[in-house]
């Protein structure tokens, strides 16, 4: 795990040897043990390892600055946070079995003892035992077909001298971030958009369409646009691979979701299959060299990691398994310390806790709209921050979490709607109604309400559709009132925030979520948490031979007997408390924001000021009014809080960051690292 930086003047122009050296200094937070830059004259083929003020000595390389003036018009950047082979053999960049490959990049390979052994078969050797070599090895023998092979999470740059090519990579599921601009003929890349500003290649500005979006209804941009908040920086997209010539640029997609089917073979053997799919993800994700803990909140999907997690280990030996979860004071949804307790004693881990606090969330607001680099829409990041803060002061290096099983596994009760158009579609209203009874029954709800909804919006169909068009309109023209926009940004650039979702049924819904709005911006959230503490986040449920088989043949148990993840409850059941196992509620990583807003409301008025950069986008005057109403602070939690993640964002990542340098300025109040 690591952060990566690159510039290539595709037409010659030596690179700016300092704006190399900012821009990879910006990501320090994300590779703290090492540094290192390869610097490329493409057309004549010569190639320098250099080194910066925290390269590892033992490589003895000659320093960045020592090549000024010389004509390289390719430079890579890289900052290592050691993970497998922590010796001076995993340094960054990286040749491949040849000079005329080389590499940066932040992810992990789980497959790749695995993948090894099959490249010593045929004849490849090793010089060191990373995974970043392996990837080398694999484009030697397959091209860019590589990526194909590789099982894990990854952003990767690749200089093929022979080709005369820059190959860039995303994994399947955008797990790791890579950001790319293009500027006349010059194109950057980087692990962070911030990274992107210190090395001057683009001023960051903002995107007011999608901040406008935000702003009027909570929506992170579409993870297919490749959009971000920042005009011209977009983010590569997940399962895909772009090959970038002198000239031009060729992306393809290597993996799809597939497409669902019918479940294949009796429920226990489905459940089985699962199972070992599930525990032999949990062992890959364990290969490490540094030591690893599990983020715990007490809901079925980090319960079945640390479940797993806690039994392998007592299998292979070493240390017990380290917990952390974040608890609060009360009684309320967003406390879950009885389930993480059960969970505790009946695993044998050991528990750490961290209690958030709106005291908290305004010391360290400027720091994690910085790491965040976008604006986020609910509190509930900041939990997380704290969760990773405290697993790196108890030492820990890689994290193990749940992201990725609610799209997987359709574990929001907002997919019954999904479920019961198939049902309806499929089965017919009897069946429909029946299933809708047994979804009420599992949330102690009734199902009336849910039932007719759903069936006169398939029923009705061309009727329904105008009505539920104009009801989003009032909802947009509502939202773009409420939201204090300025007038003149209007509502243009929201009226398209969701597309019409009456029609979908369940596997069309999953699909969205994975590839369009929640998981993308659950993993792009988590990325930024962990590695703000130097953490490497990984996501079992997100080995793709268990998504794969989960869509190919367990799409009938997703949600099955009116519960959401049917198929894991039932593969968890005896080794995890019942209570956690079926559980009837669905909390999510919740806070207790509507309490931590008005607590907060009154200490960010600053941010509001005349003058303030949020100004461009929100009427400061009506927003300062707002906040010191505490009726409408209480019942507006989740708009003024959007408006204080875009107000210090604004502040930190447009105000704050010029083109030479990253570094929070203070403006009259604490800024806090």
């Amino acid at each position: 795990m690591c952060g990566i930086f690159g510039i290539w003047n595709r037409d010659g122009r030596p690179v700016d040897l300092c704006a190399l050296e900012r821009a990879t200094t910006s990501l320090r937070h994300r590779g703290p043990d090492d540094e290192g830059y390869l610097l490329v004259d493409t057309r004549s083929g010569r190639t320098v390892l250099c080194s910066g003020e925290e390269t590892t000595k033992a490589l003895a390389l000659p320093n960045l600055h020592s090549f000024q003036g010389q004509t390289f018009d390719l430079g890579f950047g890289f900052r290592r946070l050691a993970i497998l082979d922590l010796s001076p053999a995993g340094h960054q960049p990286m040749r491949g079995p040849t000079d005329k490959t080389w590499i940066v990049f932040n992810g992990e390979i789980y497959n790749h003892v695995e993948l090894r052994q099959q490249l010593q078969g045929l004849g490849y050797s090793f010089r060191s035992g990373s995974d970043t070599e392996v990837i080398l090895a694999a484009y030697e023998r397959w091209g860019e077909a590589a990526v194909e092979k590789l099982r894990g999470m990854w952003a990767f740059a690749l200089w093929d001298q022979r080709r005369q090519s820059l190959l860039v990579s995303r994994d399947r599921f955008g797990i790791k971030p890579l950001h790319l601009t293009t500027t006349g003929a010059t194109l950057a890349f980087s692990s962070e958009i911030k990274a992107i500003g210190a090395g001057g290649v683009l001023a960051l500005e903002a995107d007011a369409a999608v901040v406008s979006q935000f702003i009027a209804t909570g929506q992170m941009p579409v993870g297919s646009s490749g959009e971000t908040f920042f005009r011209g920086v977009h983010s590569h997209l997940p399962a895909h691979t772009t090959i970038h010539s002198r000239e031009a640029a060729a992306m393809f997609r290597y993996w799809e979701i597939p497409a669902p089917a019918t479940s294949i073979g009796r429920s226990q053997e489905v459940i089985e299959r699962y199972q070992a799919l599930f525990q032999d993800s949990i062992r890959k994700h364990l290969r490490a060299d540094v030591p690893i803990g599990t983020c715990l909140s007490g809901g079925l999907d980090s319960s079945s990691i640390v479940s797993s997690v806690a039994a392998a280990k007592r299998e292979m030996g070493g240390p017990q398994l380290q917990s952390f979860s974040a608890v609060y004071p009360g009684e309320g949804p967003w406390n879950e310390r009885p389930f993480i307790e059960r969970v505790v004693a009946h695993t044998g881990v050991t528990p750490h806790y961290v209690e958030p606090s709106s005291a908290d969330l305004v010391k360290n607001l400027a720091a994690l709209m910085r790491h965040q680099e976008e604006p986020v829409p609910t509190t509930s990041i900041f939990a997380q921050w704290c969760v990773m803060r405290l697993a790196r002061q108890n030492g820990l290096t890689v994290m193990l979490d749940g992201q990725g099983a609610d799209e997987l596994l359709a574990g929001y009760h907002t997919y019954y709607a999904d479920h019961l158009r198939d049902v309806l579609r499929k089965r017919g209203v009897v069946a429909a109604a029946r299933a809708a009874r047994e979804m009420a029954d599992v949330v102690e709800g009734t199902a009336a309400s849910t039932w007719f909804k759903e069936s006169a919006r398939v029923l009705l169909g061309p009727v329904s559709r105008p009505l539920a068009a104009r009801r989003q309109e009032r909802f947009l023209r509502q939202s773009a009132a409420a939201a204090a926009l300025r007038d003149d940004i209007g509502i243009d650039a929201v009226r398209e925030w969701m597309g019409d979702a009456s029609e979908r049924g369940l596997a069309e819904a999953l699909r969205y979520s994975t590839r369009e709005r929640s998981m993308p911006d659950l993993l792009r959230f988590e990325d930024r948490n962990s590695m703000a503490f130097s953490i490497e986040a990984r996501v079992p449920f997100l080995d793709h031979p268990l998504v794969e088989y989960v869509w190919s043949n367990a799409h009938d148990y997703r949600i099955h007997n009116g519960w959401t993840k049917w198929l894991h409850r039932e593969a968890a059941k005896n080794e995890l408390p019942a209570e956690v196992v079926w559980r009837r509620d669905k909390v999510g990583f919740a806070t207790p924001q509507h309490e931590w807003i008005p607590d907060i409301a009154d200490q960010v008025i600053p941010l509001f000021e005349d003058g303030s950069p949020v100004e461009v986008f929100l009427d400061v005057n009506k927003v300062r009014a707002k906040l010191i109403d505490r009726t409408y602070v209480r019942k507006s939690g989740e708009l003024v809080w959007r408006w204080i993640s875009l107000a210090s964002w604004c502040d930190e990542l447009l105000h704050n960051t010029r083109a030479d340098v990253v570094r929070p300025i203070a403006r009259g109040r604490e800024k806090t690292a």
